[in-house]
């Protein structure tokens, strides 16, 4: 009889986290016999919801990535290093102050082109 109980416990808390629907009844038990395994489940079920929404979020920002590098390489067609000439160097030095000592963080450079005109 206790096998039969945690058995179906165990099957209404793994039908919980996988965001299916359950009666009175399991919900009941399960809340009464094990809570914290209650929490747990609707904790897997949340990760999984939010897993699956960032998933979409991901894939709009894939989609919005490829059409600008594709638009950026539609721009740059025709344009040759030999076309080029280089403008300006951009650096950045990252420090941060704690007390008395610096601390150096990142470094960084950014190059800027311009394309010859004759």
């Amino acid at each position: 009889m206790y096998f039969k109980e945690e058995e179906k416990i165990l099957k209404s808390k793994l039908k919980l986290s996988k965001g299916e629907k359950l009666t009175p009844e399991e919900e009941k038990m399960i809340l009464e016999r094990d809570p914290e395994g209650y929490q747990m489940a609707i904790m897997i079920r949340n990760m999984k919801k939010n897993k699956k929404e960032n998933s979409k979020i991901s894939s709009i920002q894939d989609k919005a990535e490829e059409s600008y590098m594709d638009e950026l390489h539609e721009r740059a067609k025709g344009v040759s290093l030999e076309d080029t000439e280089l403008k300006g160097c951009n650096t950045v030095l990252n420090l941060s102050f704690l007390g008395e000592k610096a601390e150096i963080g990142e470094i960084s450079t950014q190059e800027f082109f311009r394309i010859k005109v004759e």
